[in-house]
């Protein structure tokens, strides 16, 4: 660096700089020297990472002391976007950095308003990851947080319930400021109770219907509400045989507990439903009887072979019989009576199995 210091600016094959690198590093030392080195106006080769990130992307992972130090020398730094369309902020949102978070608020709170390529914003990665504090300085800095919607229409409450962040649910639902947020719909017009119920998930589903702020009626874009969606769970579980034990069938608590608390259907729901059900039981009416034809017709051929060779068996037997008994005898009379009683049910037995086997294959 005494010999020349613009090789602090001079990136590898990959696009890191050695400030970067030695962020990464977490090395402390060299993170200082560089960035005193680093003149006013320094080209991007100094602070760049791959994949479009720079030294404050990766500041933002480690500790706030890198974030300073960075901030410090390259202020336009916080509203840089890697590849992801990701800004440090989101980087210290996704590691749960609240230090960095903190001081990057502080720095520029403007940063909190850029989305990523996706749609999403350093709040919603906090909640999504359920990193409650960083979630928790997102909101009290910036206020109207709520109002973010990511690329499918979401807020952080959305998110939160679909990963199932139990205590971000929780705090959300007893902050009496995010009113707005428990009842926001999705692209899908989902609320965040809808989402509730389709991930079986009983501990975030109990803090919504405990919120006297939540509504329970609201219907999607499919004119569902959260008790269709939770009944219609628990009739798919019927229809394909996966029924578990009440105390373990989630859909099935959930179901009766919005029953108890007075959830309606939607207007569209009967309708819908009772169609997806006939379709479905006519399909499986189909196979049991295809299964239970197959399984006759196996039947009468069995039977038919059988009544065909005891005709035979039986007529041999016969023979050695007439030479023990005479026709007069009381005993040979039983017989040949007996014996034409069996030949006619035999012969009934064939006919009827053949006729079956028949109709079958009709």
């Amino acid at each position: 660096m005494r010999a020349d210091s613009n090789l602090a600016s001079i990136p590898d094959e990959q696009n890191t700089s050695p400030l970067y690198l030695a962020m990464m590093l977490s090395s402390l030392p060299i993170v200082t020297s560089l960035v005193e080195s680093l003149p006013q106006n320094a080209s991007r080769g100094a602070y760049a990472g791959p994949d479009g990130r720079s030294a404050l992307h990766a500041a933002a992972l480690r500790n706030e002391g890198f974030v300073e130090q960075s901030v410090s020398k390259l202020p336009e730094l916080t509203k840089a976007r890697d590849n992801s369309g990701r800004t440090p902020l989101h980087n210290g949102a996704s590691a749960g950095n609240l230090p960095a978070v903190r001081l990057l608020l502080e720095k520029d709170r403007t940063s909190a308003y850029i989305a990523d390529s996706s749609g999403s914003f350093p709040v919603h990665v906090a909640a999504k990851l359920g990193h409650l504090e960083v979630l928790m300085e997102l909101i009290m800095k910036c206020p109207d947080s709520d109002e973010l919607l990511d690329g499918q229409g979401k807020n952080f409450l959305h998110l939160a319930v679909e990963e199932k962040r139990v205590s971000v649910v929780q705090w959300i639902c007893k902050n009496v400021m995010l009113e707005k947020a428990m009842n926001a719909q999705d692209d899908e017009g989902n609320t965040p109770l809808h989402l509730a119920v389709k991930g079986k998930d009983k501990a975030t589903f109990a803090y919504l219907t405990l919120n006297k702020k939540v509504h329970l009626n609201w219907v999607n874009k499919d004119g569902l509400t959260p008790l269709d969606i939770a009944c219609a769970l628990v009739e798919d579980e019927f229809l394909h045989s996966q029924v578990l034990p009440i105390w373990q069938n989630e859909n099935y608590v959930i179901c009766r507990a919005l029953e108890q608390i007075g959830c309606s259907h939607g207007i569209n729901r009967t309708n819908n439903r009772n169609n997806e059900m006939d379709q479905g039981m006519e399909q499986e009416e189909e196979v049991r009887i295809e299964k239970m034809a197959q399984s006759i017709a196996i039947g009468s051929v069995l039977i038919a072979s059988a009544t065909f060779a005891a005709a035979f068996a039986v007529a041999e037997a016969s023979i050695t019989l007439d030479e023990l008994y005479d026709d007069d005898d009381d005993d040979g009379l039983f017989l040949n009576q007996a014996l034409k009683a069996f030949f006619t049910l035999d012969i009934g037995a064939f006919v009827y199995s053949m006729i079956g086997a028949e109709a079958v294959k009709q």
